[in-house]
């Protein structure tokens, strides 16, 4: 187990040697990589690692071979020559530990509070996610084999007829697999958060690590302005290189298109990695609901892109002042542009349809692989 943590270390060791020490154009980069992701591997055979709550630890480990692939070989990040060694060090510290892995895209506070503000409503968060996760720990929802076994994955052909204790268990299975990974993951946080502005630093680096669930109207904003953006920078920069590599000339909406697919399919791959039961059997699955969701995304896409003018008709007067404002400056449009209320009840309503369709398929599939018959 210690050799497993060691290799964690040395993973970061290794990335932090390589942007103070390598030039940013240097092909040793590759070679440094390889090693971290061999290391990365090691690790998650902790069962330390394997035993954090939420597979956080798994998730952590794997996400940080990466958010490697792009600090080296990526974007290559370098520590300026220009500054001191201490200060290169500094850096270097910044780039690996940052409460966001150098992810701009993020929630912001409506008003940044006080240290001491921040440190009470903080460590409020934590008090409730906290009993929200004691008491899902000591209730749960008597499930066995037979709940899944002898049941389709899919419910739409059935909707008509399905039988109560199996709607219970649809929507229990979504809540969990939802919003009980969003628990931990804020939970863990905020902790940090707190442990952190106590020591010092500035509360402005801890913003939320969640936009508002206001804004998950669409599946792709649920994705991309409610749900945090920990991945968002490695995922998004290989999908990138993927798209122009197959389809260098493609139309921007189709590169659009191209590169939601593949940002998925790596998180397919990632998710089915940090799996503690993986297996052939499931391993399909995992690969249906996320690409389901990328083609999802892109169906979303099309619609609006056809009904573009109507959409716009019905945006609200301060939305559409503020999106003006947003278009004609560098900063990341505000989260509170909202389409009219009639719309996003009907967004909503799709989301939500949508995702305990992916989520129950995907947990009666997966279960059929590791429970008994």
């Amino acid at each position: 187990m210690a050799g497993s943590v060691f290799s964690l270390v040395a993973s970061h060791l290794l990335a932090g040697f390589a942007m103070v020490h390598l030039d940013a154009s240097s092909h040793h980069r590759y070679y440094i990589l390889l090693l971290i992701v061999f290391c990365c591997f090691d690790a998650v055979r902790s069962p330390l690692i394997q035993n954090i709550p939420g597979q956080i630890g798994l998730e952590y480990t794997l996400g940080f071979a990466f958010h490697a692939t792009n600090f080296l070989c990526l974007a290559r990040l370098a520590a300026p020559k220009k500054y001191s060694a201490q200060d290169r060090y500094s850096w270097v510290l910044n780039q690996l530990f940052d409460p966001r892995w150098t992810v701009r895209r993020m929630p912001r506070f409506e008003r940044l509070p006080s240290k001491h503000l921040f440190i009470v409503r903080r460590l409020f968060d934590v008090t409730w996610l906290g009993t929200i996760l004691y008491a899902h720990s000591q209730w749960r929802l008597r499930i066995d084999s037979r709940d899944f076994l002898d049941i389709p994955d899919g419910f739409l052909p059935r909707l008509h007829t399905l039988p109560p204790r199996e709607v219970i268990i649809r929507l229990y299975v979504y809540v969990v697999s939802t919003y009980i990974p969003y628990c931990t993951l804020r939970l863990g946080h905020c902790a940090t958060s707190v442990l952190a502005v106590i020591c010092g630093d500035d509360p402005a680096r801890w913003p939320p690590l969640f936009g508002s669930i206001k804004d998950a109207y669409t599946i792709r904003n649920f994705y991309s302005r409610f749900w945090h953006q920990l991945m968002r920078k490695p995922f998004t920069s290989i999908s990138v290189l993927c798209a122009r590599t197959v389809a260098p000339f493609a139309p921007k909406h189709v590169m659009t298109w191209l590169v939601i697919l593949f940002t998925f399919a790596l998180s397919a791959i990632f998710h089915i990695l940090a799996s503690t039961d993986v297996s052939m059997c499931s391993i399909y699955p995992q690969a249906r609901f996320y690409m389901s969701t990328a083609v999802a995304m892109i169906f979303e896409d099309v619609v609006q892109r056809f009904f573009r003018s109507d959409l716009e008709g019905l945006r609200n007067t301060q939305g559409k002042e503020r999106e003006k404002r947003d278009k004609s400056s560098t900063k990341i449009p505000e989260a509170n542009v909202r389409p009219k209320l009639a719309w996003r009840v009907l967004g909503y309503c799709w989301v939500f349809g949508f995702d305990i369709w992916a989520v129950s398929k995907l947990v009666y599939s997966s279960h059929k692989c590791i429970l008994p018959g």
